[in-house]
């Protein structure tokens, strides 16, 4: 129907003016013939003749200008329209292709290329099938085909496949467009490639799943930190009563492996992104031992994990969870670059590296003279040369569709640079991958050894009051106390804390609280306790950092904070500070 209503009106606009012109002059000649004789001198056909030419020569100009040259200005108008609308699909940000009734492809835009891979001169005159990823049924594409011919479109999310063979998720929407009769004329079909839409759920997804486990993690770890403090505790006290060395020796382990596990929880704690960070002066060697320990069992038997670590002492200013962590991602990808590879080594070395015997002296930015240089190498299938360039983009990733965020080498980048460090990349395709880190070290002699730290120091029958809802923690610490020659008095929480204090608020002098606590929490409590005696040495004890943010205690000269699992000579050693105000 409007395909008849514009025809009709070009007809009025250009069809009309020619009849109403022709007729004029026609008239006006034969007006001009019939007064001036001259149809009378004439023969009839010289008669028809002449009024031809002169019906051409008088009616040139009036056609021209009203009739002629209109239609050329509409016809430049609708070329130019066309035009921009060429223009619009080949610059369009997603595919377009226009199919005939038989399904033979007619059109395809410049988006169509770059997302299937399919040149125009290629995919013409082919059918859409093509494309087909096999992953949906015959079943769908009846399905799909039946909804177009009863509605006139369908629209919906599906797996696509490009030229090299990739498959891709795309949003297609067809629809068949109808001539004035209502037959279908064609079809044309808007394709959306979703990869990255799906890249971003799939992160998303990642980022809540590690928000839900970081809750986990942070709850296991404060009760899970309560357990082994009180099995550090039992094995000192049992120590203590013993005189077997074969006894002693398994207690020693046994507090070993305790800091272990609790290195673990602090792991956790970190990788979820719960634990407070800080920086301070380690051994280098000592974290990637760790670290390599920790990645080695998640590294099939059939891996082979080799190991060069320098015996010199090797000292760097960082924060060794975070540190940690860089090390357990790089050997990871090592880990899965090797996989399926006919030599399955990952070699991790450390070595003390001087700047000015370094290849990379004119290049390196790190000011140290003295750097600890970790690479971690791996036999994988490499890495190609134009992927180099972009392997500490964020986001950028050379494993398959699924199997990782490209966070990870943008973030132990990032990570090695705020510790003043370096890290390159060097790979060989088919041979393998080598990492390269630079940490600048720290003067020996300015690392603060303190050579008492391993004596116990023991009290004189002062009055401690404990405040823990542990009861075995409790117990633990209390007969801890009193084995280094304090009394204990004992509370389940704060509220409870309050009210021992003010009834024996002259006999106590220190407490020791937990943070977190029900009724009451540990640093309300002593802010209270503190409205009685200001000076009031305290020592806050936590199994979680999260604690720190939740309810952070003032932190002055007379208030420390320990993590659970404490060790028993730190615990003697800051309950003596305090009680003789040496500070910390």
């Amino acid at each position: 129907m409007v395909s008849k209503t514009v025809n009709i009106a070009y007809l009025v606009r250009y069809l009309l003016p020619l009849i109403a012109i022709v007729v004029s002059v026609e008239y006006g000649i034969m007006i001009v013939f019939e007064a001036t004789g001259v149809g009378a001198q004439l023969s009839r056909e010289m008669e028809a003749l002449l009024d031809a030419l002169l019906l051409l020569l008088l009616s040139a100009m009036p056609v021209y200008f009203w009739v002629i040259k209109p239609m050329f200005k509409l016809l430049r108008a609708r070329h130019e329209e066309l035009k921009n609308l060429e223009e619009a699909l080949e610059g369009a940000g997603d595919a377009v292709m226009i199919t005939d009734v038989s399904g033979a492809i007619s059109y395809v835009n410049h988006a169509f290329t770059v997302i299937t891979g399919f040149a125009s001169e290629e995919i013409i005159g082919k059918n859409p099938r093509v494309l087909q990823s096999g992953k949906q049924s015959e079943a769908f594409y009846k399905m799909m085909w039946n909804t177009i011919l009863t509605t006139g479109e369908w629209e919906g999310e599906l797996w696509n496949k490009r030229k090299s063979g990739d498959i891709f998720p795309e949003r297609l929407h067809i629809k068949s467009v109808k001539d004035s009769e209502g037959a279908i004329r064609y079809y044309i079909g808007i394709i959306t490639d979703v990869t990255e839409q799906r890249l971003q759920e799939k992160r998303l997804q990642q980022s809540q799943k590690m928000e839900a486990v970081g809750t986990l993690v942070g709850g296991v770890a404060h009760n899970f930190n309560n357990l082994l403090a009180a099995i550090s505790g039992k094995a000192y006290l049992a120590k203590l009563k013993s005189r077997e060395p074969a006894t002693i020796a398994y207690l020693d382990t046994v507090e070993e492996i305790v800091q272990d596990a609790a290195k673990i929880v602090s792991q956790l704690l970190s990788f979820s992104h719960v634990s407070s960070r800080s920086k301070k002066t380690c051994s280098i060697v000592e974290l990637l031992d760790d670290a390599v320990k920790t990645a080695r069992l998640g590294i099939a038997e059939d891996i082979e994990l080799i190991t060069a670590f320098t015996d010199e002492s090797l000292k760097v200013y960082c924060d060794p969870t975070e540190i940690q962590q860089v090390f357990i991602n790089l050997i990871n990808n090592a880990r899965d670059a090797v996989a399926g590879q006919e030599k399955r080594q990952i070699h991790v070395s450390i070595e003390k590296c001087v700047k000015h015997q370094c290849k990379r002296e004119l290049d390196c930015c790190v000011c140290s003279q003295s750097v600890a240089k970790i690479v971690i190498e791996d036999t994988g299938a490499g890495i190609l040369g134009h992927d180099l360039d972009y392997i500490f983009d964020p986001f950028f990733t050379t494993k398959p569709v699924g199997s990782g965020t490209g966070l990870g080498l943008s973030m132990a980048k990032g990570a090695i640079e705020t510790h003043a460090g370096e890290i390159n990349v060097g790979s060989d395709p088919g041979v393998g991958t080598r990492f390269e880190i630079c940490l600048p070290l720290v003067s020996v002699a300015s690392v603060d050894v303190n050579v008492d730290k391993e004596l116990v120091a023991l009290g004189h029958g002062e009055t401690i009051l404990l405040v823990d809802d542990e009861d075995v923690l409790r117990t633990t610490v209390t007969q801890l106390l009193e084995a280094l020659n304090y009394h204990v008095l004992s509370a389940e929480n704060g509220q409870q804390g309050l009210d021992v204090f003010r009834a024996h608020e002259h006999q106590i002098a220190l407490v020791i609280s937990d943070i977190i606590m029900p009724e009451m929490d540990g640093t309300v409590a002593v802010q209270a306790m503190r409205k009685l005696c200001a000076e009031l040495p305290v020592i806050y004890i936590t199994g979680y950092d999260r604690e720190k943010e939740r309810t952070s205690p003032l932190e002055d000269e007379r208030s420390i904070t320990l993590s659970k699992p404490f060790n028993v000579v730190d615990l003697s050693k800051h309950v003596h500070q305090l009680l003789h105000h040496k500070g910390v």
